[in-house]
């Protein structure tokens, strides 16, 4: 790994110079932990903001980010090389596009905001990457994902106020879950299994640390009740592992699963054995009724505004970040479409959309067919 281009003051010495890249790579290390700790980090009781609220909590995530930017543009010659070449590329485009229609923006305010973060983490990953290399990034990333989660454990414990989350039920019944904000918590731990696997099979971790982290993962799982990051989760790791199968082993994986579907199929059709799906429904729901999950817990309720929304301003889109504000017609409380591709289409019409989808599908069949 080579030497950072470190600015040294005068004729300073080698062990200066070799100081002074230390500190450098330091500083983006703790960066790069905070960005993975601080976002989602409860500072208050209250994790939602009102459309058009600015409090610590925010700003506080918005200088991170600016620090990360600052850091990724003193070093952007190391930068420019990856943002060059695809799929980092595809991204390039989205923030072009995303800087492109901030005079469109329901929101001025924010589409700067979200923009200028955008563009700030843009330069910072491949400049942390090219220092540190693939393989310290992402123990780096695995000890953030595990502070956080441990640190929303020992709130839930010693801090409620802060490490809890209290969600209201259709019925009016109501659940703790652990973390202030759970759905994130959930997706840490989708993360922390996708990379415990990652490492275990490049032979980076070893047998007893990996069964811990997954126990840490399933037990958050457990803690948070999120099933997206579960479903999150299932996907994850099949990727992960179908990097290790040869060409065979994936045939046989895919000829095992179309069996099994067709003897079901088959069980089903002969009348053999019945599946309740309402049986079901209720067993997986909170609340305890079929149409929660028959209604993607209210996703399908949504989607037709968020549609209708995206049928407004199809092309640019309503701002980047400003889903909220464009959506303020349906609900108050709406945060995001629950559906990232609507969510694309709100923010960036049909051109960011087609952006995402291309750098989705060349990091997947990347993911699927590279072994480095």
């Amino acid at each position: 790994m080579s030497d950072l281009a470190f600015p040294t003051l005068g004729t300073a010495s080698n062990a200066e110079r070799l100081s002074a890249t230390d500190w450098a790579r330091w500083t983006g290390a703790c960066l790069l932990v905070a960005l993975v700790v601080v976002p989602h980090f409860p500072l208050r009781a209250d994790t939602e903001l009102h459309f058009g609220q600015v409090d610590g909590q925010l700003l506080l995530r918005l200088g991170l980010c600016a620090a990360c930017g600052l850091y990724g543009l003193a070093y952007r010659d190391k930068a420019y090389k990856h943002l060059n070449l695809f799929p980092l590329a595809w991204i390039v485009i989205l923030g072009v596009w995303a800087v492109a229609t901030i005079p469109f923006a329901c929101d001025v305010r924010q589409a700067v905001a979200t923009s200028g973060v955008l563009w700030s983490v843009l330069f910072f990953v491949p400049v942390i990457v090219e220092q540190l290399g693939t393989v310290r990034t992402l123990r780096l990333i695995l000890l953030g994902i595990v502070v956080y989660i441990c640190t929303q454990w020992t709130l839930y414990f010693a801090i409620p106020d802060l490490g809890r989350g209290v969600e209201v039920l259709p019925n009016g019944e109501s659940i703790v879950r652990v973390g202030g904000d759970a759905q994130q918590l959930g997706f840490h731990a989708a993360a922390l299994v996708g990379l415990a696997l990652l490492f275990r099979f490049e032979r980076l971790l070893s047998s007893r640390s990996m069964w811990i982290l997954l126990a840490l993962a399933c037990l958050t799982f457990v803690g948070a009740k999120s099933r997206t990051a579960v479903i999150g989760t299932v996907v994850a790791a099949s990727v992960v592992s179908m990097r290790r199968l040869n060409a065979r082993g994936i045939v046989l994986l895919f000829g095992t699963a179309i069996a099994a579907g067709c003897t079901a199929l088959f069980l089903l059709g002969s009348g053999t054995t019945t599946l309740r799906f309402d049986a079901i429904a209720v067993s997986l729901a909170r609340s305890g009724t079929s149409e929660e999950i028959s209604s993607f817990t209210g996703r399908a309720d949504i989607w037709p505004y968020i549609l209708g929304r995206i049928g407004d301003s199809p092309l640019i889109g309503w701002g980047y970040g400003c889903c909220v504000a464009a959506s303020q017609g349906y609900d108050l409380s709406l945060r995001h479409a629950h559906n990232e591709v609507l969510n694309v289409a709100l923010c960036l019409g049909i051109v960011g959309t087609m952006v995402v989808l291309a750098a989705f599908v060349q990091q997947l069949f990347a993911a699927l067919t590279r072994r480095d």
